[in-house]
């Protein structure tokens, strides 16, 4: 029972949920670095600004299993790289400095996409395999429990606001502008939001804490700040966000420079490019990606490809340090989404924390590529957003 129920776990991993640890569902924290071993991710985010009672309540089974993650991590490497046979929807390639997983078929999905992940299902998972030799299941639950634990450290301790829906930019643009009248205003004893707006803000706990405090200290300047702050802080993830160093030619071509770094060599980077230009290509031709291999060293604005060698790191793009972050053994049609990213897209997809059952509600479009990397193309409204950003020279 306990075999088939391995297998049964480690299929539903490879086919749904672990894949969000490879299809980037958002950058990686935006204040602290994750520590390397999970151990001290645990330790860091029951010590987070915004630990909830799921953090003290799952510590001590967190603790377990990262620990025994932790002390198999090299085993875990290895048996991920070693099996061919142990991928059944992938190819495992060499990549420059480390490998990649290709999809062997594309997935035949499309369509909206939702999921779960819970403490619960990770650690009826972890009882199913714990005190067993370190094989692949191993590494599809190291991928599972990482990308989690994640998520409780960019909420706990990064202060990522996981209670957001779909289209809240607008509703968050018109919250930001209402406290900047007020902040601007001499004397000011009232945000005057719609009721819309007090609704949105009702159903969002961070947001509505925010507010409280203000009206508990009868909306001081420093208040005001700290709520506007967290507000736009929020709006940022929703905005298209221009590279300065993307140049569009006449011919309709959209320059982008990358440095290679580690995954330097003619085969490597052929094969980046091959893929980057033949997603961000449309069809007609009148607009498409050409990738212009730089070095930092030229220009330091540009982006560059760094490996991660953290435990069950997820890709991701990070704006501050001009990165695009790549994992051990990372699906490489996780490349053209992180590549969106620097282009200036955000995600397309939601996270919803749900405290109550220490679980995350994620929900995404299979056919958009800034959703799911993996079945996703470039969507007519990410071409039109492309041809208003980046504009033909005269």
């Amino acid at each position: 029972m306990k075999n088939s129920l391995v297998g049964l776990t480690i299929l539903a991993c490879l086919i749904s949920a672990c894949q969000k640890a490879e299809s980037p569902k958002a950058e990686q924290p935006k204040n602290n670095a994750v520590p390397k071993n999970l151990v001290q991710r645990v330790e860091n985010i029951r010590a987070g600004t915004r630990v909830d009672e799921c953090d003290h309540h799952w510590f001590e089974r967190r603790m377990e299993m990262a620990a025994d993650l932790d002390r198999r991590e090299d085993a875990i490497k290895t048996e991920a790289q070693k099996n061919q046979s142990a991928h059944p929807f992938y190819k495992i390639l060499n990549f420059g400095p480390t490998f990649v997983r290709e999809p062997l078929t594309p997935p035949n999905a499309h369509g909206p996409n939702e999921d779960i992940v819970s403490w619960d299902e990770a650690y009826q998972w972890y009882n199913s395999i714990k005190g067993t030799q370190t094989s692949y299941g191993w590494y599809a639950f190291q991928k599972y429990f990482s990308g989690i634990l994640l998520d409780d450290y960019r909420r706990s301790v990064n202060e990522v606001n996981f209670f957001y829906n779909f289209n809240a930019e607008l509703p968050l643009l018109e919250i930001s502008s209402v406290i900047t009248k007020c902040l601007n205003g001499l004397f000011c004893n009232k945000l005057d939001f719609t009721f819309e707006q007090e609704l949105f803000i009702a159903q969002n706990p961070i947001l509505n804490k925010e507010y409280s405090s203000a009206k508990q200290e009868q909306f001081s300047k420093k208040s005001l700040r700290h709520f506007f702050d967290v507000v736009e802080d929020d709006t940022d993830d929703f905005k298209f966000h221009p590279n300065e160093t993307v140049v569009r030619s006449k011919d309709g071509w959209l320059h982008v420079p990358l440095d290679p770094q580690k995954f330097t060599g003619f085969e490597t980077q052929s094969r980046i490019s091959a893929l980057l230009e033949n997603m961000w290509r449309k069809s007609d031709d009148t607009l498409r990606v050409k990738i212009d291999w730089k070095s930092v060293q030229d220009n330091p604005k540009i982006y560059k490809l760094v490996l991660r060698t953290e435990s069950g790191s997820r890709a991701a793009v990070s704006p501050k340090s001009r990165s695009m972050n790549l994992p051990h053994g990372f699906v490489i049609t996780a490349l053209a989404h992180e590549f969106g990213h620097i282009l200036g897209f955000p995600d397309n997809y939601i996270t919803i924390y749900q405290p109550k059952n220490c679980s995350y509600y994620f929900k995404s479009n299979y056919d958009d590529i800034m959703s799911e990397s993996e079945t996703g193309h470039v969507t007519e409204e990410e071409w039109a957003k492309l041809e208003s950003q980046y504009p033909k020279p005269l």
